[in-house]
């Protein structure tokens, strides 16, 4: 996502990223998924409801706040609106601000910079 992101900050498009750490409420007695792979699309739908899972106060609100980031988002290419946490467009600098969605809807770091750069190195060999 670093590197589609930044292909379209090179082109001069607006780019919006996001780290998603909510961790998905489970049944007692089952393990955590945490904030697992494909997670978040409960929340960017707005469609708890559609899983069996112990969703709490701060699920249903995170839900909300999501959907209309992405309906804001279809309509006008920006995420940004009336009563919603400003989302910073990433500027695609590793220093750069993204969306951090979870218990709390905050701008901040994401991944670490490191940890990024590994990957970067590792899908670089993938290729060769």
């Amino acid at each position: 996502m670093r590197q589609w992101v930044r292909a379209h900050v090179d082109i001069g498009r607006a780019a919006f990223q996001y780290y998603f750490t909510r961790d998905e409420p489970t049944a007692e007695g089952r393990p955590s998924r945490n904030a697992s792979h494909t997670s978040e699309l409960y929340y960017m739908f707005d469609t708890l409801e559609a899983a069996d899972r112990p969703w709490e106060d701060v699920d249903r609100q995170l839900a909300d706040t999501m959907s209309s980031y992405w309906v804001n988002f279809a309509r006008t290419g920006d995420p940004n609106g009336d009563g919603l946490p400003q989302w910073p467009a990433y500027t695609g600098d590793d220093a750069s601000e993204i969306m951090i969605l979870g218990e709390e809807v905050r701008a901040g770091m994401g991944t670490p910079v490191e940890a990024l750069e590994f990957l970067d190195r590792y899908s670089e060999t993938l290729v060769d």
